[in-house]
């Protein structure tokens, strides 16, 4: 139990006066990215909107006809998926 007390008091200690947050990185960095933060989540949004959509164009062929070829009823068995 005294083991733990002094590594708690050692790490507080280091948190505090040795490891502490430099000057620079204040109030300002973190309003400048709390008010940047809307921007950075549209971007992101809108880019994922254009991959999906690519993805989509890119395999959507594809995908249908595999979708009519599993629904057709002539779906092979396990076994023979494993044989090719």
């Amino acid at each position: 139990m005294c083991g733990l007390i002094l590594i708690y008091y050692s790490y507080k200690y280091m948190l505090l006066r040795v490891h502490k947050m430099p000057e620079m990185f204040g109030d300002l960095m973190a309003t400048f990215f709390a008010s940047f933060m809307p921007f950075i989540l549209l971007t992101w949004c809108i880019a994922y909107v254009i991959f999906v959509s690519e993805i989509n164009n890119t395999y959507a062929e594809e995908f249908n006809e595999q979708y009519k070829e599993d629904t057709s009823g002539n779906t092979a068995s396990a076994k023979d998926l494993e044989n090719d």
